[in-house]
């Protein structure tokens, strides 16, 4: 586990998986760098916003034909806001991210 800003962590150089829940604010510019072509992700499960996730889905940050042969983008599992304490205001679910 790694505890870091994620605007200033250092990706690997070999493949590496990331799990994370990160912080709503935080969504567009991580996935942004996870999905960037110089970065060695293998796959992702990230606990988001469940409207950025569909976002994400139908649009990736960027320019969406750059990821089309490179990733696939799911949703996973919905995590209704029940499920957090303390209870946020909206649904999360899970971005599922795998390199083809």
């Amino acid at each position: 586990m790694i505890g870091v800003d994620a605007a200033q962590l250092r990706w690997p150089r070999r493949p590496f998986k990331v799990v994370a829940n990160p912080p709503y604010d935080l969504t567009i510019g991580l996935v942004r760098q996870l999905l960037s072509s110089h970065v060695n992700l293998v796959s992702a499960d990230l606990v988001l916003q469940r409207r950025m996730v569909l976002q994400i889905i139908r649009a990736p940050p960027g320019r969406k034909s750059s990821y089309d042969d490179r990733v696939a983008l799911d949703r996973g599992l919905v995590v209704p806001r029940h499920a957090f304490r303390p209870m946020p205001r909206v649904d999360s679910a899970v971005l599922q991210v795998r390199r083809r």
